[in-house]
């Protein structure tokens, strides 16, 4: 499986547009692996995860060939993890395509569709949106993917557990601590994780005062309950990322060091990890 991180901040990017923070002032300057756009990952070159508002600057960088991603898998409808407006150029004039060439399809909560549906509507020979339940496992191209309820700020966010045949993926953006049904969806489904993609929105805090997001606290306990469930494969790498410029060191350059001691690596946009 190979994960390439395209977007790794939270919904303001990093430096923010209008910020003047300490995090901000120092992204500016240093640049490179400092500066982050909003979150997006690519999946064995064949899956999206989640569809930024930063997407086309995404595949003028890292070369992403979304005219050949006929899948986009969408965790929740903030708009830095989902900007539907970009799906109207999926046809002509915008898009000059075969009449014979695939679907491109959008997979998440049925509450996406009410950003989605004019959008649809304009181009339903091009772009179809398959609601998602929660705990069920859907078979998403090659994939065989299993939504998890979240704890966010929309309706019925998801973070996914991900199947390619040989590896799997926990992918845990954005949202804080996980259900206990979700942990019963493991056991029940034989779930062993060779990946987790976590959320650290907050940095290196120890514990947060709202629900949402995640930080290093809570996540080292999150992973230790993992180990002692038996949800881990042997070598399962372990991923910080959706970072904000609001969170306790965040920055790549002055604060990975940090993170690698307690054996979480962590992302920076471009990052590519095969396991």
């Amino acid at each position: 499986m190979k994960i390439r991180y395209l977007g790794t901040a939270a919904a303001e990017g990093s430096p923010a547009l209008f910020c003047t923070c300490a995090s901000c002032m120092q992204a500016r300057a240093t640049g490179g692996k400092d500066i982050r756009s909003r979150s997006e990952t690519l999946l064995n070159d064949d899956l999206i995860i989640d569809y930024s508002a930063d997407a086309y600057w995404h595949g003028l960088r890292f070369n992403v060939p979304y005219y050949n991603i006929h899948n986009y898998l969408i965790t929740h409808a903030h708009s830095d993890h989902f900007y539907p407006m970009d799906f109207e150029n999926v046809d002509r004039p915008f898009a000059k395509n075969p009449d014979d060439w695939p679907l491109f399809t959008l997979h998440g909560s049925a509450d996406l569709e009410e950003e989605l549906i004019r959008v649809v509507e304009k181009h339903p020979e091009r772009l179809v949106f398959r609601a998602m339940e929660a705990y069920e496992t859907y078979d998403v191209g090659r994939y065989k993917v299993t939504p998890l309820r979240a704890r966010h700020g929309t309706k019925n966010p998801f973070n996914y557990v991900i199947q390619d045949g040989e590896k799997t993926l926990l992918y845990l953006h954005d949202g804080g601590a996980p259900f206990e049904e979700t942990y019963e969806c493991f056991r029940k489904n034989g779930f062993k994780f060779d990946i987790i993609s976590y959320d650290f929105t907050e940095g290196l805090q120890e514990k947060l005062d709202y629900d949402g997001h995640m930080c290093m606290g809570q996540n080292k306990e999150l992973r230790a309950y993992l180990k002692e469930q038996g949800f881990l494969n042997e070598g399962c790498i372990h991923i910080a990322n959706h970072f904000s410029h609001g969170g306790l060191c965040t920055n790549w350059v002055e604060c990975h060091e940090l993170y690698e001691k307690e054996d979480f690596q962590m992302t920076y946009d471009g990052l590519e990890i095969e396991v």
